[in-house]
């Protein structure tokens, strides 16, 4: 009988040798095969790809021992280990660029850029923000490709045309160039705040001269997959809805030893923990009701549910408008998480573990104009606040849409 990953690396560290060599023989010619690709010429004359995965093997075996990284749910070690090539490569260039400056003080911008594989290892990280987004065929596709094999094998092993396989390839590759950043598009200006896994900067896009949010995964967590799936599913949900009443996506990138950054529009605002400290006017409520909804309704719609709507999430911006910020718990409906959120905020059934649909949102969001406005005056917004924060699911409204109806 064949073990998984997981039950393969636990008998590694219970001291079964035989074990490792079992993981290592499923992954190791793919990992050499992709290291060659993304080696250049000049790189090739210092390390092959068989040194390269070798010591991304000793990385991965380290971080394991340490408990350093959490092994996927679907035991595929594929993304984990390939991001460990690429910063493997990474740093190789860098090495490489050192000494080049070393013998050449002087060194212009396309001297540097002559250095394809610090972008091409890059990509390789970046792919997963894309996806995650993608039917689960396309993401054998595009998988298979980043491993080397070739169109014609991939539609024989996946039972498809060619022609499928060239266009998912083509799409992927348009929605990827026309979002990337490079980490030198950015200029930061200041620190804003920080959560256990990232880092906010407030940054000038030196592209067009706008200011931008940008969100760095912080780096004990660059090999840590729940954290790095966390953040891929925010790029995803944030690059998926378009809405007046959401933070607008403006794309990703990666630095240069690796780790993940997204880039979000700059609100220019306060929280409407801030805005609401002192008391408003009623028409503030329910404006800031409406938006909120709105934006709800959109992410509905796409089929996504925000997951952690609380009064530092909510923004009210210099125009007067409310845009929900901080996507790091949404995810597709009916796509299991584990538990995050704000106490006093999230839905009973979250937190019971219990599965949630969007009227958890709905929960959120009328828990949210408790907080901002304790004795609500209007009765048809009193009725449906308190159907919100039923405890029983089903005598909730359905949608978000009955609660812009009321607002209207």
């Amino acid at each position: 009988m064949e073990h998984s990953n997981r039950d393969q690396l636990a008998q590694w560290i219970a001291g079964n040798e035989t074990a490792a060599t079992t993981v290592v023989d499923c992954y190791q010619q793919r990992l050499v095969r992709l290291a060659d690709r993304l080696l250049s010429p000049q790189l090739k004359r210092r390390v092959d790809g068989d040194e390269v995965a070798g010591s991304a093997w000793r990385s991965f075996f380290l971080a394991v021992r340490d408990k350093a990284v959490a092994i996927p749910q679907h035991d595929d070690l594929w993304p984990l280990l390939s991001s460990i090539v690429a910063r493997k490569v990474n740093r190789q260039a860098d090495i490489h660029l050192a000494a080049r400056r070393n013998v050449t003080r002087e060194k212009t911008c396309a001297d540097i850029h002559s250095l394809p594989e610090k972008a091409e290892a890059s990509h390789v990280v970046e792919l997963e923000l894309i996806l995650s987004g993608l039917s689960f065929r396309d993401q054998q596709i595009v998988r298979q490709s980043l491993q080397g094999y070739e169109q014609t094998e991939i539609a024989t092993q996946l039972g498809c045309s060619e022609r499928t396989v060239r266009r998912v390839l083509h799409r992927l590759k348009l929605e990827w160039h026309g979002s990337r950043f490079q980490y030198g598009d950015l200029l930061l200006l200041e620190f804003v705040g920080q959560g256990t896994i990232a880092k906010v900067y407030r940054a000038r896009n030196r592209l067009d001269g706008s200011d931008v949010a940008v969100k760095f995964l912080k780096k004990p967590f660059w090999c840590h997959q729940q954290a790095v799936q966390s953040i891929l599913a925010e790029a995803t949900v944030a690059a998926s809805v378009h809405d007046a009443n959401l933070v607008q996506h403006r794309g990703w990138g990666t630095t240069r030893p690796g780790g993940l950054f997204l880039v979000m529009e700059w609100i220019e605002g306060v929280t409407v923990d801030e805005w609401f400290a002192t008391p408003q006017p009623t028409n503030e409520l329910w404006q800031m009701a409406h938006d909120v909804a709105q934006g709800l309704v959109a992410m509905h719609d796409a089929g996504m549910v925000h997951g952690d709507l609380s009064p530092r999430n909510v923004m009210r911006r210099a125009d007067g408008r409310y845009v929900i910020v901080d996507l790091g718990f949404a995810r597709k409906l009916g796509q299991t998480t584990a538990y995050g959120g704000t106490p006093g905020f999230t839905a009973p059934e979250v937190l019971a573990g219990e599965p949630a649909d969007v009227r958890a949102d709905l929960y959120s969001w009328a828990a949210l104009l408790k907080h901002c406005q304790q004795h609500v005056e209007n009765a048809d917004l009193l009725d449906i606040v308190q159907r919100c924060l039923s405890h029983e699911v089903r005598t909730r409204p359905s949608s978000a849409k009955e609660l812009t109806m009321v607002l209207e």
